[in-house]
Order: structure tokens, then C-alpha cells, then sequence
């Protein structure tokens, strides 16, 4: 009996320490390149000392019901930071979430008025139901400054909504299959088109987790930053890139067509593509999990029809993507290495 009672009163205050108890993420998400590195503190405390550009911390235990001041402050210039308070309840997961740029003069404002300067989004994720476990559920999060407020739809026969009117700063709950999803970013207004991509999602069934776009839809106008792109935050603060099958501003379709051959291929490939106009390309070629495998900048190139030849460097068989990019617009397509 006496083993019991100890074992019973051990177990109560096992559950009793958890239950004061708050989870938090921090995630990296600001394409200013003075913020390419950031220390993240709670309070003073330091809980993060070099996070960068497009990272995550996993979740950390921090003492519930309390209230914190938490500051992103750049690793480069200790005077550009953000920071935000918020009272985390015991027994609940928080993601704070770093965008913006530290000036709103170098870089192109925000479409929709937005203000472009930093900014920390709060996520609590206890208002998400925790999906099935063949399910993800993501929280949308717009972090790209130049990038209007848009629309989310798959790409399927329905051409279905799942996410609306998601603007900068703001987040939007979707729940999606753990599969390969494909997806497609829309303008609010239904000008044009974004973005289309694929999430490759397994492994994430039964999680909660953070999606974001980042980075810039014109680069050359914002210091050359980083190219737009979407990804994805596990619980484990693993990101997984999407792949961008076409980053489109219909305003400027750059890439008239292209075409890889031989395809399937071993070793070489060749890429044959035709340009509206002179531009600055730069390629990457992407796995099916979304990882890139290889880079490489062409440089200024001309205006017509133009070929490249790639070695693959024995990448393993299988299904890759091949993304020419320019600052404003990108179209990829896939091959198969045999």
C-alpha cells in the first residue's frame, strides 16, 4: 500500500509540474540581411543565440501562466530588434515569428499599406483542434513584405479555397492531407497568380505546425534579398522547403517556354528556354522532399532562345525539379534521373 501511495503521489505531482508549464518556438523569418542572424530572449534570458534567416528552435519548456517580453535583436547591429509581450497560459504552445525589415525606405513597400517594419506574429496553437493522424493542420503565416495579401486554393478540379485573404503579418488555419500537396498562392483580388507549389507533408500527420512565405517577389528592388519561397515548420523546428513549380507576376511572364532533354537523363542535361527579355537567371534544382540539390547563378542573359548543359554530379535516381528563376518571375518543371 505504502509503495502504491508513492507511486500515486509521484505520478500527481508529475502531472501537476507539467500542467505549469508553456511551450514555445521561435522562428527566423525576416529576409532583412541584417537580421540574417538573431539572438532571441525571454525576459533577458537568452533562449536562442544565433537563430537564422529561415530557422526554427524546436519548442522550449518556459514556466506557464506568466508573462514575457520576447525580443528578437540582431546578431549584426544590436540596435535593429523587435519585440513583443505576451502571457503564456500553462499547458499551451506559442510560435513567435519574426518578420519585416529594420527600414522602410530601402525596400519596396507593401501593397496593401502594410507596414513593413518588424514584426513578431503570436501564434497560440491551442486554437487549432490537434488533426487526424493521416492530417496536418498549418498555421498561414504572410511574411513576405512585397507580396500582397493573397488567396490559397489547391490545385485540384474544384480549384478549391482554403485559405482567405491572408495579408502580412497575419495568419490563416488550414487543415491539408499528409501527402504531397499541391497549392497555389492567388491575389486577394484574383489578378494573378504567385505562386504555385508542392508540400511534400508526410510525416507530419497528427501535428501542428507553422507555414510561411518569405523572402521577396522582387529581389533587385529590396537589396538583392532573398527570392520568395514557402516553407514549412515541424514541432521539431525541422524546415521543409516547398517546391515553387512557377513563381508568376502575370505582368511579367519572362520565360516564354523550356524545355530538359534527354529526359529521363544520367549525367548531363541540357535546357532549352526562350526569354520575352534580357535577365539576370539563376537555376536550382530541387528533390522531391523539396530540398535543394544543387545552384547555380547564370549571370545577365540574352534576350531569345538560350541552352545550358548541367552536370548532375551522380545525383540518386528519381523524380527532381528544375527551377529557372529570374528577380521577378521563375517557372520550373521536372526530370528524371535514371
Amino acid at each position: 500500500m505504502q509503495k502504491l501511495y508513492t507511486l500515486f503521489i509521484a505520478a500527481f505531482l508529475f502531472f501537476s509540474a507539467k500542467a505549469q508549464i508553456s511551450q514555445v518556438q521561435f522562428i527566423n523569418n525576416s529576409a532583412d540581411s541584417l537580421m540574417q542572424f538573431v539572438k532571441v530572449t525571454m525576459n533577458g534570458d537568452l533562449k536562442k543565440d544565433s537563430l537564422g534567416f529561415r530557422k526554427a528552435t524546436s519548442f522550449l519548456s518556459v514556466a506557464g501562466d506568466s508573462t514575457y517580453t520576447v525580443v528578437f535583436q540582431s546578431n549584426l547591429n544590436a540596435a535593429k530588434s523587435a519585440s513583443v509581450s505576451q502571457t503564456l497560459l500553462a499547458g499551451k504552445k506559442y510560435v513567435f515569428v519574426l518578420n519585416g525589415v529594420t527600414n522602410d525606405t530601402s525596400f519596396v513597400k507593401n501593397p496593401d499599406s502594410v507596414s513593413i517594419l518588424l514584426n513578431i506574429v503570436v501564434i497560440d496553437q491551442s486554437v487549432a483542434a490537434v488533426p487526424a493522424s493521416n492530417q496536418t493542420t498549418l498555421f498561414f503565416v504572410n511574411g513576405s513584405t512585397d507580396a500582397p495579401t493573397f488567396d490559397l486554393y489547391a490545385r485540384d478540379s474544384a480549384n478549391t479555397l482554403v485559405l482567405d485573404n491572408d495579408s502580412l503579418n497575419k495568419t490563416g488555419e488550414v487543415t491539408l492531407p499528409d501527402t504531397l500537396v499541391d497549392l497555389k498562392l492567388k491575389t486577394a483580388d484574383g489578378a494573378f497568380n504567385i505562386s504555385t507549389f508542392l508540400f511534400s507533408l508526410s510525416g507530419l500527420g497528427g501535428q501542428i505546425t507553422t507555414a510561411l512565405t518569405s523572402g521577396f517577389l522582387a529581389p533587385g528592388s529590396n537589396n538583392k534579398g532573398p527570392n520568395f519561397s514557402v516553407y514549412v515548420v515541424d514541432s521539431s523546428g525541422n524546415v521543409i522547403s516547398a517546391i515553387n513549380v512557377s513563381l508568376v507576376n502575370n505582368r511579367n511572364n519572362l520565360v516564354d517556354k523550356i524545355l530538359l532533354y534527354p529526359n529521363p537523363v544520367s549525367d548531363i542535361i541540357h535546357i532549352n528556354y526562350n526569354l520575352s527579355q534580357s535577365a539576370t537567371l539563376q537555376y536550382s534544382i530541387f528533390d522531391l522532399s523539396g530540398t535543394q540539390v544543387m545552384s547555380n547563378t547564370l549571370g545577365l542573359v540574352r534576350k531569345g532562345n538560350n541552352e545550358q548543359q548541367v552536370m548532375l554530379h551522380d545525383l540518386p535516381a528519381g523524380l527532381y525539379f528544375f527551377q529557372l528563376q529570374s528577380d521577378f518571375s521563375a517557372k520550373t518543371v521536372s526530370f528524371i534521373v535514371k
